[in-house]
């Protein structure tokens, strides 16, 4: 059993770590053992902080990827990596992705990604400016399908 003081201090490292944006349940266990908490401590504030609903994986996937969505225009592959990346549970990413992408049109937010883009390459030739735009739409997580389509929308030979 941890003794209180570190108990408390682990505590408020948590609470303060939470401040600045919501965080799931593995980057909060990650941040107090790189902070040299020891385990049975860190899942005791764990417990503790989803008790108290300041720790929710489900709602943090929710507000990670419409975040993601609106401000970095990713697609369905990249959001998915994202979510898996910070540790969330493949049911969890699966739901959320269900969700976001039910409410988004995956085609219209490739355009739109792809518009921003077009803008800094109108100097090139057509087939440099499909190329990048494949690729960068790829890296942005769409489908091959979406990603041939809106090249053939938007730079049509």
């Amino acid at each position: 059993m941890p003794d209180d003081d570190a108990l408390k201090q682990a505590r408020n490292r948590a609470l303060r770590f939470l401040t600045y944006r919501d965080r799931t349940e593995r980057e909060m266990r990650t941040y107090l053992l790189g902070k040299d908490f020891d385990a049975p401590t860190v899942d005791l504030v764990v417990d503790y902080l989803k008790r108290l609903g300041y720790l929710d994986d489900t709602r943090f996937a929710l507000q990670w990827g419409r975040y993601r969505i609106e401000t970095k225009r990713f697609g369905r592959f990249r959001l998915q990596q994202d979510l898996r990346l910070k540790g969330l549970a493949d049911s969890i990413v699966g739901e959320t992705l269900r969700q976001l992408y039910g409410e988004v049109d995956e085609k219209e937010l490739a355009r739109e990604a792809a518009e921003s883009k077009l803008v800094k390459w109108k100097n090139l030739d057509k087939q440099k400016q499909r190329q990048r735009l494949a690729g960068f739409l790829q890296r942005k997580g769409f489908t091959s399908e979406i990603v041939f389509d809106t090249v053939e929308r938007l730079i049509p030979y």
